[in-house]
């Protein structure tokens, strides 16, 4: 069975980890001040971290311990350190509601509505050192309705995650019957 460690501050990392853990081992690490900090707790009790800082040492050796074979960074607004993405024994990535590589940001949902957008693009890609930059393994493009708002695409976004997250775990779990086709394999 294999491991995911997800980095979640709102509810749609909340949604992913709550579909995944049915099939999959899950670790989730959240920051202190996360609004959803008491469901988080009710829902994952022991398999929950919370931290006040992510570049605490003990959060890197909680990563080590777990030995996680997927990261999924889902609607987090931090910069995950380069040291604990490296512990990734497969692939660390980062789930983006936001067209890459025009919206690189922590917090993209505002530049969608800013920028007047029709659509926006959820994309998942792999993390690296420097800020959204990773290859694109899969993307999708979600309509805007009229008069939306950064806290309606955050709710909305987390509906689109329970009803897809099992596709974003297929892709991600596809992909390594043919690294050398990484690309390709996670088209659904």
């Amino acid at each position: 069975m294999y491991k995911y460690l997800i980095y979640s501050s709102y509810s749609a990392g909340y949604e992913f980890a709550t579909k995944i853990k049915k099939t999959r081992e899950i670790l989730i690490l959240a920051p202190n001040n996360t609004p959803l900090k008491a469901l988080y707790e009710n829902q994952f009790k022991k398999k929950l971290h919370l931290f006040s800082d992510i570049k605490d040492p003990n959060l890197l050796e909680i990563i080590k311990e777990y030995q996680p074979d997927f990261i999924v960074s889902c609607v987090f607004s931090e910069k995950i350190p380069n040291n604990h993405i490296e512990q990734a024994k497969i692939l660390a990535v980062n789930i983006h509601p936001s067209s890459l590589p025009e919206i690189r940001t922590g917090d993209s949902s505002f530049w969608n509505i800013l920028l007047e957008d029709k659509t926006y693009t959820v994309t998942m890609h792999v993390l690296t050192a420097k800020w959204d930059s990773g290859d694109i393994i899969f993307s999708d493009t979600l309509k805007l309705q009229p008069h939306e708002t950064k806290l309606s695409i955050i709710y909305n976004f987390r509906y689109y995650m329970r009803d897809n997250a099992e596709r974003f775990q297929k892709a991600l779990e596809k992909a390594l019957l043919n690294k050398s086709d990484f690309l390709q394999a996670a088209v659904i």
